[in-house]
């Protein structure tokens, strides 16, 4: 149901299902805070969610690679805000590093950079705090990968960058893309 409260099960490791001190949760156990969300996605050992009332994206568990957007966090059991100036209406999470979508069409990064996921071209194998992606135009959805980052624009158009050895960003090569770029139109030769 949208605007709902997150519930997580199963095995709760460094804060990853957002209960407090439990190891083990039943079926349907809310997560800490009580918040409500209109969104919740879940990587390798944490979760993001985009809070319903206020549009920011809270996260939680492990903070390996900065995961949970915020420098100052280590692992937590309960949903903290990501250290970003602005609000969100969408999300996705990688195994280890998540992206959003503001309201002006702009894309945040965070967590890790191993592979060019931040889209910044910088050479930092991670970012604890979310990072603007120089994006050209405006996005207004994201996915992220394993490794990889792709945003769809307004225009239609899908750019991509980060991981690339099975060609996963659609550049027409393999080797890996630093930034964001346009995905090669199919009805055209590479």
């Amino acid at each position: 149901e949208a605007d709902s409260l997150a519930y997580c099960w199963g095995k709760d490791l460094r804060g990853r299902l957002g209960l407090s001190g439990s190891a083990q949760a039943a079926p349907l156990t809310p997560v800490n805070g009580g918040f409500r969300f209109r969104e919740v996605e879940v990587g390798l050992t944490f979760a993001c969610g985009i809070e319903a009332t206020l549009s920011v994206v809270k996260c939680w568990g492990a903070s390996d690679a900065g995961v949970l957007g915020d420098s100052l966090r280590g692992d937590s059991d309960f949903p903290g805000p990501i250290n970003a100036p602005v609000t969100f209406v969408d999300l996705s999470v990688g195994p280890q590093h998540a992206c959003a979508v503001d309201t002006d069409g702009g894309v945040w990064c965070w967590g890790s950079n191993i592979n060019g996921e931040m889209g910044t071209a910088d050479g930092a194998s991670s970012h604890r705090n979310p990072t603007l992606v120089p994006m050209v135009g405006t996005a207004v959805a994201v996915e992220a990968g394993f490794g990889h980052t792709c945003a769809l624009e307004d225009t239609g158009d899908v750019v991509c960058w980060g991981r690339n050895n099975l060609g996963q960003v659609g550049v027409g090569f393999t080797a890996p893309v630093t930034g964001p770029t346009l995905v090669a139109d199919p009805g055209e030769a590479v």
